[in-house]
């Protein structure tokens, strides 16, 4: 894919995101921090959803209505993501499609 092609793209990937009724317009975004590690998200794409390490799921347009600093930042996902995989490696694979 060349410069002109990803350009086109991420512009059609934001015009998707930023008129769908369910995930929030860039624009209207308030930045806040972390729950983990309180660094400032200034980005949407920044944040993300901390379950299982906190409570409870929450989607980022909940998040941004409440305005409650219930969101995790790019680099604490990494700690939340493991987390969720090791839910993974805990069923067994009958649980799989195409299980041997």
């Amino acid at each position: 894919m060349n410069r002109k092609e990803r350009r086109m793209k991420e512009k059609m990937m934001k015009i998707i995101y930023n008129t769908s009724p369910n995930m929030i317009n860039e624009k209207k975004y308030v930045p806040k921090n972390c729950v983990f590690c309180e660094v400032k998200m200034k980005s949407i794409h920044d944040t993300h959803n901390p379950y299982p390490l906190a409570d409870k799921i929450v989607y980022a347009k909940e998040s941004n209505e409440t305005n409650t600093p219930d969101r995790c930042c790019s680099a604490c996902n990494e700690r939340v993501l493991a987390k969720r995989m090791s839910f993974f490696a805990k069923l067994p694979k009958s649980c799989f499609v195409n299980a041997a």
